[in-house]
């Protein structure tokens, strides 16, 4: 019985051996069978982790060169940032240096040669080279006695456009007055003319440009220049906008000195007058090339020459013409004098913190007086200077919110000019022509290209006859 057992559980004890050696096989290929599913599995993984280092690194290229670009981005917005500001603070157009003789890019507002100094605005609908831009000013003038009135004085359009980023058109049209008619208001193209760069210091303009004399002639916005009105100098003296049609060069001979020449139309002295000087010689429908003029102009900045280490911007420019007489629109007609005028002026522009000083001084040399084709009252020379300090008042801490970009300028003027100077040969000299000027003004920026003005001018002429005038008013330039 006992041996019965024995067997039993001998028996039992091979067979559960048989199933555990079975089972110990079937867990082993099944263990197997686990191992090469993670080794696939984990090649998987590492194909796709590759795949996601090569992701990665190349969107850390991407994205090096997207922080490069708004790097990039945040130098341009902070220098302009700080253009702007200074702008804000000085609120006038003086420049430190001479800019990159490629001249203005249509609404550059920085030319040393002449260009139209307005702003410039895109569409998502203009061609890319397309440029837009203009200014405009409306006053309001009161005077002792008689001739109070409003003027929408000036509207002007702008037009540019870059063929190349060497060739480009500049063009500005000009509306007087707000109405044409009979003798009334006035449209003409003060502007017309094509840039041809070449190298920095000698490139091509052709076409109708600004006669390059004087400040306000060139620069003739009214966010540029306080007053309600341009001087009177400038009007009287050195007529503007005094447009030529010709050729001439300009650039930049060195980092502080500019220059520009012109061959060009000349003038109708028969239109010269002891009233305003030459100003009704020019010729603004077809000018005549019968008797031509040469012009020039060269602008200094003494502090780069010298390198002065200094917080003053400050720059100098003088000019010389030698322009004849005999010449009308087409040529036509006979009778006008045969001679030529010799135009001299000098200028300056300073800049120290929130002070502004400016000045202007011109001589002509008027020969054609002695002419019997010549306007009557006409002076053998005349002459006209002013002087001009401005101060920017306006507190930092006003300026906050909307008023973030605003100024406020107060000024005083000084103003000399004499149309009958010299000798008058023909007529008799009225002592009315000999004039003084003081103006006392504000002008209140809210922002850089709007401006609002107001002005006390107190006359004074040789014969005591000049009554004083207010003026109030307000520009754009965009």
């Amino acid at each position: 019985m006992e041996t019965n057992k024995i067997i039993v559980l001998a028996g039992c004890i091979l067979l559960a051996s048989a199933f555990g050696v079975a089972g110990q096989e079937s867990a082993e290929k099944e263990y197997d069978s686990r191992i090469q599913a993670m080794e696939e599995t984990l090649n998987r993984v590492l194909v796709e982790l590759e795949s996601l280092k090569k992701d990665r690194e190349a969107w850390k290229k991407q994205a090096e060169a997207e922080s490069d670009r708004s790097d990039s981005l945040e130098q341009n917005q902070q220098a302009l940032m700080e253009e702007l500001e200074e702008m804000r603070e000085s609120g006038t157009t003086v420049e430190t240096q001479p800019q990159s003789s490629r001249g203005p890019i249509p609404g550059n507002m920085q030319s040393v040669s002449g260009a139209p100094r307005v702003g410039s605005i895109r569409t998502g609908g203009l061609p890319p080279g397309l440029q837009l831009g203009g200014y405009g000013e409306h006053h309001f003038n009161l005077k002792e006695g008689d001739g109070d009135g409003s003027d929408i004085h000036r509207f002007v359009t702008f037009v540019g456009y870059e063929f190349a980023d060497w060739a480009r058109l500049n063009s500005e049209v000009e509306l007087e007055h707000a109405f044409v008619n009979d003798g009334d208001g006035e449209i003409s193209i003060e502007q017309f003319f094509v840039d041809v760069d070449i190298i920095d210091e000698f490139n091509i303009r052709v076409g109708r440009v600004l006669h390059p004399a004087g400040i306000i002639n060139r620069f003739h916005e009214p966010t540029t220049f306080l007053g309600v009105e341009r001087p009177s100098f400038s009007k009287n003296i050195l007529p503007s906008t005094w447009s030529i049609d010709g050729v001439g060069f300009r650039g930049n001979l060195t980092d502080w000195l500019s220059y520009e020449a012109y061959v060009h139309a000349g003038l109708d002295g028969s239109k010269f007058s002891g009233s305003s000087g030459i100003r009704g010689g020019r010729i603004k429908e077809r000018p005549g090339f019968n008797d031509v003029g040469f012009s020039g102009r060269v602008d200094f900045y003494p502090l780069v020459a010298f390198d002065v280490p200094s917080p003053v911007a400050l720059k100098t420019g003088f000019s010389y013409s030698n322009i004849g007489t005999d010449n009308s629109d087409q040529d036509k007609g006979t009778g006008r004098p045969d001679s030529n005028i010799q135009v001299f002026s000098y200028d300056m522009d300073l800049r120290w913190k929130r002070l502004d000083l400016r000045g202007e001084i011109a001589f002509i040399d008027n020969p054609a007086a002695e002419d019997p084709g010549v306007g009557a009252g006409t002076s053998d020379e005349i002459f006209g200077t002013y002087f001009q300090a401005g101060y920017h008042f306006m507190p930092d801490a006003w300026k906050t919110g909307k008023l973030e970009q605003s100024d406020a300028v107060g000024f005083v003027r000084y103003e000399y000019y004499d149309t009958q100077f010299g000798d008058v040969t023909f007529g008799t000299k009225d002592r009315s022509k000999s004039r003084r000027d003081l103006v006392f003004g504000l002008a209140f920026h809210p922002m850089p290209r709007l401006v609002f003005k107001a002005d006390l001018i107190l006359s004074d002429t040789l014969d005591g006859n000049a009554p004083n005038r207010y003026d109030f008013g307000f520009g754009y330039s965009f």
